[in-house]
């Protein structure tokens, strides 16, 4: 049997912002005050996050707010 995984890719900041609706502020805000996933850097000035780390935030969310 093949093992065919789903892929994970990983998104930028102007991702983020569209899914969550933050601003870049909030964002980093919520990074630093553990409220938000913070991903990983890619080169001295680009982070990164996986899809399914922010889609995994998101649903924790909506969770709490049911």
């Amino acid at each position: 049997m093949l093992n065919i995984h789903k892929p994970d890719p990983a998104i930028n900041l102007d991702e983020i912002k569209q899914l969550t609706g933050f601003s870049k502020t909030t964002i980093y805000d919520h990074i630093k005050n553990g409220k938000f996933p913070a991903g990983f850097l890619v080169s001295s000035r680009a982070r990164r996050w996986m899809l399914s780390d922010v889609e995994a935030w998101l649903k924790s969310k909506r969770e709490q707010s049911a």
